[in-house]
């Protein structure tokens, strides 16, 4: 549900070759999760050569306000939350767009992301990205997600990288405070045939208590993910490295059909 829906343009921009949209938004947006989506049946289509298409004018839209977005979760929580932003395309064709999400319950700030982001159209698409999340414990994630209170930790998350997307690469970082977090450099392939991702960096595990493990799995991990992919409805993982000083090390490659009908997988274990 919307109220006051506000869409503020200026039509004489069109002869210059521009699309200029000084604000869009509502003043107040009500929306409300479902307790089970049904799946949804991805349409089929043909494979088709990998490309983002030049936009035929620019394209810009000053603001993105959406200043008050009222959530309603299946347990019965309630958050407000503010959406601002906004979107343009440069004389060279460039997509920048600026979004900042805060939400608050009861007045006291939750969840904080952050994105500021450009992606260069054709057939050699180039992405920048710099994305960052901060959730409490009391936050709309958690909300969605109905973990148990024991699990549910500040969230800290950070992306950041550029590149060609058919070989982009980026540094993340991920903390749940006293419970775990990872961090390293991470990388994307896209193609019109594959996707391709890899990972190299550390997983601090701090409390394996929690999950019914022996205190002595607590620490730092190094891990290594050459090349995850997907290709041909096949999802495939060779040469995952997992390393801890003192306790093993662990090498595993798998494959496995995306509708779970094949899986094969072989490793190794050396203490």
């Amino acid at each position: 549900d919307g109220r006051n829906i506000r869409l503020a343009w200026r039509p004489g921009a069109l002869f210059g070759g521009r699309l200029v949209v000084d604000t869009v938004g509502a003043e107040q947006l009500s929306l409300s999760l479902p307790d089970n989506a049904p799946p949804i049946e991805p349409d089929e289509e043909e494979a088709v050569a990998f490309a983002i298409p030049h936009l035929p004018i620019r394209v810009i839209v000053r603001q993105l306000a959406f200043p008050s977005v009222a959530i309603s979760i299946p347990d019965g929580s309630q958050y407000r939350a503010s959406v601002l932003g906004d979107v343009a395309t440069s004389e060279t064709g460039e997509i920048q767009t600026t979004i900042d999400v805060a939400a608050d319950q009861d007045g006291r700030p939750v969840d904080r992301v952050g994105l500021r982001a450009s992606v260069t159209p054709g057939d050699a698409p180039v992405l920048f990205m710099d994305l960052s999340a901060d959730v409490p414990i009391d936050g709309v994630l958690h909300a969605i997600l109905d973990l148990p209170a024991e699990l549910r930790r500040p969230l800290s998350v950070s992306v950041s990288g550029t590149g060609l997307l058919s070989e982009w690469s980026g540094e993340v970082k991920m903390t749940a405070q006293g419970l775990a977090g990872f961090a390293g450099k991470v990388g994307l392939g896209v193609t019109d045939a594959a996707i391709h991702a890899s990972f190299n960096g550390t997983a601090d595990f701090e409390a394996p208590e929690l999950f019914d493990l022996p205190p002595g799995l607590a620490g730092s991990y190094a891990i290594a993910v050459p090349d995850l992919s997907i290709v041909d409805d096949v999802l495939a993982a060779s040469g995952i490295r997992v390393a801890k000083d003192g306790l093993a090390v662990i090498t595993v490659s798998a494959r496995m059909k995306l509708d779970a009908t094949d899986l094969s997988a072989d490793g190794n274990i050396s203490l």
